[in-house]
């Protein structure tokens, strides 16, 4: 409604006049009468309008992830958004292992039988031989349908008891069996190592150790990390972050002690000797191993 404008007094208006004098006097109001309603009160100007809050969308194609922007701001008295932040905002414990975060619905796969590490073992040892003619890689799955699950591997390769390769994933991401094969065909080209010949073939060890889920280990110096690994058992994990490196459990073999252990695998990962660097995270695992042992037939 708009609002009602102030009447001008005009200076030079004439005063008003007087009744005559045989006028009868105004009559007197009834006593039931309602008294005569005042006239609303005038603004002293105009009303303006009032300036739109509506927010206009931000300029370019959103942000991915962030919350759309509402048409009007909430009211001063509104309740917090329910909004939550993108998964990327929530940081991950203090213990959490970063990259390393095992997938429930991709957990390892427990208790292996002689069968099934048989047949993962012959799937290994048959990509190798693949590998070392030239031939295509023959994928087609097992009969074993628990070597269908996801699982994480790593392929060992030796001659004579020294390391001609060794490729293998931490985390479980495809079907156990294609894990094992793709790791023994990249393990012949181990880039730390000269690669794998037919030379090589009669003699050739492959072992195939499938892995349980990294356990991050609350530990934050190089004493308390010796003291809480188990000799024979555990493989180990070490990361900072910007890079990374483990042993399998078999290495016990070779290094039987906690505290060789742990500084040989510092030097296989860069790390100084005896130093325990800023943001250094440990996880242990421990693995089933099936080993296909020599000596092979002529590879053909």
């Amino acid at each position: 409604m708009s609002e009602p404008r102030l009447r001008s007094e005009r200076p030079n208006a004439s005063p008003p006049s007087a009744p005559p004098p045989n006028a009868s006097p105004p009559s007197a109001p009834p006593p039931n009468a309602p008294p005569p309603s005042a006239p609303p009160p005038s603004a002293p100007w105009p009303a303006e309008p009032v300036p739109s809050t509506r927010l206009a969308p931000p300029a370019g194609p959103p942000r991915s992830g962030a919350p759309s922007l509402s048409a009007d701001p909430p009211p001063s008295n509104a309740p917090p958004s329910s909004i939550k932040p993108p998964s990327s905002a929530i940081k991950p414990p203090s213990s959490a292992i970063p990259g390393l975060s095992a997938n429930p619905r991709l957990s390892a796969i427990p208790g292996l039988s002689a069968a099934e590490g048989r047949s993962l073992a012959s799937l290994a040892v048959a990509a190798v031989a693949a590998r070392l003619r030239g031939a295509p890689p023959d994928d087609r799955p097992p009969v074993e349908a628990r070597l269908h699950r996801p699982g994480a591997s790593f392929v060992t390769l030796e001659t004579d008891g020294r390391l001609r390769g060794c490729i293998g994933s931490l985390l479980p991401v495809r079907p156990l069996y294609l894990d094992v094969a793709r790791n023994a065909r990249r393990a012949t080209t181990d880039p730390r190592l000269p690669p794998v010949t037919r030379a090589d073939w009669p003699g050739l060890a492959v072992s195939v150790s499938v892995l349980t889920d990294p356990a991050p280990l609350p530990v934050r110096e190089l004493a308390g990390l010796v003291a809480a690994l188990r000799p024979g058992l555990d493989g180990l994990i070490l990361t900072d972050g910007r890079r990374r490196a483990t042993f399998l459990p078999a290495v016990w073999r070779k290094l039987a002690d906690p505290d060789q252990f742990v500084r040989a695998l510092l030097a296989k990962g860069g790390w100084p000797d005896g130093a325990w660097p800023d943001g250094m995270r440990a996880a242990r695992y421990t693995s089933e191993e099936f080993t296909d042992a020599p000596p092979r037939e002529d590879i053909g």
